[in-house]
């Protein structure tokens, strides 16, 4: 709590919210209480990225073990407050969710309607989804359309509002808000509207119907899947047969993708960590320059206890900072101003690993569409190659 506001008072004025409080919840008899704990340990350092101070309780009094989370609303880096908001919501459960998985533990899993809220499933299902509608005529106008800026104008032209900025957003007539392009679906994120309007084959998943529940008691979705199958399969042969490759060249292709993947994402973990451990450090150097000659008059007062009191807060962030930086083991403090650059220098670094990143893990994600729609329609025997002049077997 010293912590949280000796932060505090180095911040803005008007934050009303003291701090944020989590509780993560287990499966009965999943998980141990110290596994848990440690599970809530890595949930903060994720979702906060050693910027919020916090505190972890974990409890076995309600049946089920939990952990409570409470986190500083005031950054001690930046001395901005956290933005508590739908999306921050979204992204703490699912790095909960990442988490539990790779600890082999229960998530609450997504319904069949995933991305849709309760309103819009329920307007879908009458026909009046804003964002159906809008699918729609995306796809009404797209085979009239050179290229999206041609696609927007006849959208504006047709009564609907166009917002350009970071993200493209579409307002129709009687929509009280815009919506993204990108949260209409995959088919109509910017660049593959672009990709669509170039003409280029869009390949989609081929549906598993041996696996699929809908498929086993519906025979009308069944035969819905088998028609989209066969479309898919004539896309990924095409595809085949335009490249000149063979589904050994796909299942090659996706291997390395995926290699190029997970070294990425491990540099960009390895960077991440560097860069927390910085901004640590710099807290925990200020925090002992600061309260150091404060400390230094309570060892010299003659009335030490009387002194202590009045400056305990103090006294207890400096022998907390000291503490931190003695197990550290350095030679002697470094200067702020360098590990400022430093970080800024693992920044720029960061945001262009992340960048290849996005690339890559696009190109993988095709190339496994592309080599799982083979296995599905053709099997995993690869019975069916190309010859030297290309042809189908």
């Amino acid at each position: 709590d010293i912590e949280f506001e000796y932060t505090r008072r180095y911040a803005r004025s008007g934050y009303s919210n003291l701090g944020r409080h989590l509780i993560q919840s287990f499966k009965p008899g999943e998980v141990s209480e110290g596994k848990a704990h440690q599970i809530g340990i890595e949930l903060a350092n994720r979702i906060l990225k050693n910027e919020y101070e916090y505190v972890i309780a974990t409890h076995n009094d309600k049946g089920h073990i939990h952990n409570h989370i409470i986190f500083n609303s005031v950054n001690y880096i930046t001395h901005k407050q956290y933005r508590s908001n739908k999306a921050t919501y979204h992204q703490i459960r699912r790095v909960s969710d990442e988490i539990c998985k790779e600890y082999g533990l229960s998530i609450i899993e997504e319904s069949n309607h995933q991305g849709l809220s309760y309103i819009e499933y329920n307007q879908t299902k009458i026909g009046k989804s804003h964002k159906q509608e809008l699918r729609k005529i995306i796809d009404k106008m797209l085979p009239f359309s050179n290229d999206l800026d041609d696609l927007l104008m006849k959208l504006s032209n047709n009564g609907y509002v166009v917002k350009k900025g970071k993200y493209i957003s579409i307002k129709g007539i009687n929509h009280k808000r815009y919506t993204r392009l990108k949260t209409l679906g995959d088919n109509y994120n910017e660049e593959i509207l672009k990709d669509r309007l170039n003409g280029k084959t869009i390949i989609g998943k081929v549906i598993d119907i041996k696996n699929n529940e809908k498929a086993k008691t519906s025979k009308g979705y069944e035969h819905f899947a088998k028609i989209h199958n066969l479309k898919e399969a004539a896309k990924t042969y095409n595809y085949m047969k335009e490249n000149h490759i063979s589904f050994d060249d796909i299942s090659s292709q996706y291997h390395e993708s995926l290699d190029n993947q997970l070294s990425l994402g491990h540099q960009i973990i390895q960077i991440e960590n560097d860069m927390k451990d910085i901004k640590g450090l710099i807290k925990q150097i200020k925090q002992y320059q600061r309260f150091k000659p404060i400390y230094d008059e309570y060892k010299k007062s003659k009335d030490q206890e009387k002194y202590l009191r009045g400056h305990e807060s103090e006294i207890i962030l400096f022998e907390a900072a000291k503490k931190q930086l003695k197990a550290r083991n350095l030679e002697k403090i470094p200067f702020i101003k360098k590990l400022e650059t430093r970080y800024q220098e693992l920044s720029k670094k960061h945001q262009s690993l992340e960048k290849q990143y996005k690339l890559v893990k696009q190109e993988t994600k095709h190339f496994e569409k592309l080599k799982k729609n083979m296995e599905l329609t053709i099997g995993k025997d690869k019975s069916i190659k190309y010859k030297r002049t290309h042809e189908i077997e």
